[in-house]
């Protein structure tokens, strides 16, 4: 496992950095220090957190307790043969880590969608489409708004505290990568974190094909709506239907695209309302804040003055008491 950029605190997180396979890549340097202590603590583990056998331990921890000599030769520690997760050449230590990175993975279709935001903006847009009560063009529209906005600011607010993590497949095979590169049966294999910026992006192109999807859904099921009487008249909007199939697919076409711009148009009207009153209610807030700060300065202000004027006033009564003193020095 190659570790390009700052991409060491996978091997922090999983207590691994004792993998003869593991190369970072900022200095060359190859990790070759097994820790016991580190098998003493899977082991105990096991039971909960990792499907590694006792035996199977043992044996990995055996390997690794003689690492100066192999059979009355020297033997270099990165030239031991490791325990293997799985058929895919990859050490105990590297499975470990590219399993940490599996779960957090996401994978695209091939119009280079996010397989994972497209499920999670599906599912909350059908929650909020079932908490409508109705299939109204209007609820559709609420509800896959509703879905987008809420996606968007889980991800910003998840950059923003430093717990949101994605990972994806990198394809490049320059040395300026950053991510983590596994060897697997001979071939590198990359993966790298998203930023907030491409994962936003991809926000909004999932977003375009979940609407274009709905919009499909809701025209076919006006088609079986209409199907009975154009099979009764054999005709559609006064035209002769030709071919069943040609008329089914102009069908769909034609009411799929005009949803999908009434569609779109209910849903910029929404999230402009939603923008708004977010920003009436950022505004509401620092309305208050400022008018209680000022509130506060004129308290002080007029504080100030008062305290101001039993100062003269002090003042002017000592120079009274003054005088009278000076005066009656003088008529004595």
């Amino acid at each position: 496992m190659r570790i390009y950029g700052d991409y060491t605190f996978l091997l922090d997180k999983l207590n691994v950095w004792n993998n003869s396979q593991v190369r970072v890549s900022k200095n060359g340097t190859k990790i070759v220090e097994f820790a016991e202590r580190f098998m003493e603590q899977q082991r105990a583990a096991s039971k909960d957190k990792v499907s590694i056998s006792k035996e199977g331990l043992d044996y990995i921890v055996d390997q690794l307790s003689d690492l100066g000599s192999s059979e009355g030769k020297s033997q270099k520690p990165e030239d031991k043969v490791l325990a293997k997760t799985s058929g895919d050449g990859l050490s105990l230590m590297d499975g470990l880590c590219r399993t940490y990175i599996l779960q957090r993975l996401d994978t695209t279709s091939e119009s280079g969608v996010s397989g994972r935001l497209y499920n999670e903006m599906a599912g909350r847009y059908k929650e909020n489409l079932q908490a409508q009560g109705d299939q109204s063009l209007s609820s559709h529209a609420q509800s896959l708004a509703m879905a987008h906005l809420a996606i968007r600011e889980k991800i910003e607010e998840g950059y923003a505290s430093g717990t949101r993590e994605v990972w994806i497949m990198d394809t490049s095979t320059g040395d300026d990568f950053s991510g983590v590169e596994f060897d697997i049966d001979g071939q590198p294999v990359r993966y790298r974190k998203m930023t907030m910026e491409e994962e936003l992006e991809a926000v909004e192109k999932t977003f375009g094909e979940l609407v274009q999807n709905v919009s499909r859904h809701m025209a076919s099921e006006l088609i079986k709506r209409e199907q009975v009487t154009v099979e009764e008249t054999g005709t559609y909007n006064g035209t002769e239907v030709i071919n069943e199939y040609e008329k089914g697919f102009w069908d769909l076409d034609k009411k799929a695209s005009d949803l999908l711009d009434e569609l779109k148009k209910l849903i910029k009207e929404i999230e402009e309302e939603e923008a708004r009153k977010k920003k009436a209610k950022e505004m509401t807030l620092g309305d208050r804040l400022a008018a209680e700060q000022s509130a506060y300065g004129v308290e002080i202000a007029a504080r100030g003055k008062q305290q101001s004027q039993y100062a003269n006033y002090r003042k002017m009564s000592q120079m009274e008491a003054e005088a009278r003193t000076l005066l009656g020095y003088i008529k004595a």
